[in-house]
């Protein structure tokens, strides 16, 4: 299959049902090739190849973009039945129907757990079991179910394992990719996509989105005093306290050292967003344990900016919200500056070459 083919095949079936309609084609290749084995049962053989190759058809023309646990119950059972007239068909034997046997469970262990494999085991058992005493050959039943059965099974089971793993692998990694290990924040790579997306997003709706940018005040003292250890433990507190003055769907993130943002979407007014920045400001306030016996004490400055233009620039809207964070600081600390707004606590105004004085023009 051609590399563009087999790309459209896999956007249209996902690789799960394309996998399934590979197997099913299989099992019609095997009935084929047993043709010349069996001229007794030629007529049987060349039926279950085209019920194969059919429902490996049906498979590939339905447009599953993903694969869900009752599809593999929808096909688990006539995959079985066929498996098992084949195994009828070739007197009893079960050597030409097992290496489509041992694939159908692998590929139930690449895309399913042991609850599946569990399943549709006993039906494995008796699509070998009902063919091998209708063609008189029970003395093989024993041996072959308990040998190709538990074979079939465990490599099922060994490969679900697996992909376990590597799926918990790949996610511990992008979670690591995405997050601060000290506070489990979004890092400021993650930060920086979410604000992307949320001014896209805003610039449709037309709501009004505020960007905090929260620098501790007094955070070098204490490590200074009580050590670095207790450095990392009132980083996290404060980051428990981002997340519990936010709204579910809002962000908090830590840019890096005692630097934090947090993005509120959707806020009624400036005024309900610089509200929401005096809380973060007294919740801060308040003594942090370090130990058992000793607390610390953090303030927090506090620059704010909302989207009052067109633009969709995260970098630009995190700029403004720092350089009222300076002016934050500048101005005494532990208050809230608005990013050129003199009616905050205190006056941030725009710098660069690229704004314009005063207050940016609203969108309509």
């Amino acid at each position: 299959m051609g590399g563009g083919l087999r790309a459209r095949v896999l956007r249209r079936c996902g690789y799960a049902a394309a996998q399934a309609a590979g197997l099913f084609a299989l099992s019609g290749v095997l009935a084929l090739a047993a043709v010349p084995t069996s001229p007794g049962r030629a007529a049987l053989l060349i039926f279950l190849a085209v019920a194969d190759l059919f429902t490996a058809s049906v498979v590939l023309a339905l447009p599953w973009a993903s694969w869900e646990t009752r599809r593999t119950a929808v096909l688990a059972l006539p995959a079985f039945t066929f498996m098992g007239l084949s195994t009828w068909a070739f007197g009893g034997f079960a050597a030409g129907t097992g290496p489509f046997f041992v694939l159908f469970f692998a590929w139930l262990g690449l895309h399913h757990g042991p609850r599946v494999i569990a399943w549709c085991t006993p039906l494995a058992a008796a699509a070998y079991a009902a063919p091998l005493v209708a063609s008189g050959a029970d003395a093989r039943l024993l041996s072959t179910t308990a040998i190709l059965l538990p074979t079939a099974v465990g490599i099922g089971l060994l490969i679900s394992a697996q992909v376990r793993a590597l799926t918990e692998a790949q996610e511990q990694l992008a979670f690591q990719a995405t997050r601060d290990p000290l506070t489990g924040l979004p890092n400021r790579a993650q930060v920086m996509e979410l604000l992307h997306g949320a001014l896209h997003r805003t610039r449709r709706t037309g709501d009004l989105l505020a960007v905090m940018f929260i620098d501790l005040d007094g955070f070098k003292a204490v490590n200074d005093t009580h050590g670095h250890r207790a450095g990392d433990t009132v980083l996290r507190s404060v980051a428990e306290l981002l997340r519990a003055e936010i709204r579910a769907g809002d962000t908090a993130a830590r840019l890096g050292g005692d630097e934090f943002v947090v993005v509120l979407e959707t806020v009624d007014s400036e005024a309900s967003g610089v509200a929401a920045a005096r809380r973060i400001i007294r919740a801060i306030a308040h003594p942090i344990p370090v130990s058992d016996s000793e607390v610390a004490r953090v303030g927090a400055s506090v620059g704010i900016t909302f989207n009052l233009d067109s633009s969709t620039d995260a970098d630009a809207v995190l700029h403004e919200a720092d350089v009222a964070v300076y002016q934050a600081k500048n101005a005494g600390r532990g208050r809230v500056v608005t990013y050129g707004n003199p009616a905050a606590d205190g006056v941030a105004e725009p710098t660069g070459s690229g704004q314009q004085a005063g207050r940016r023009p609203r969108l309509e």
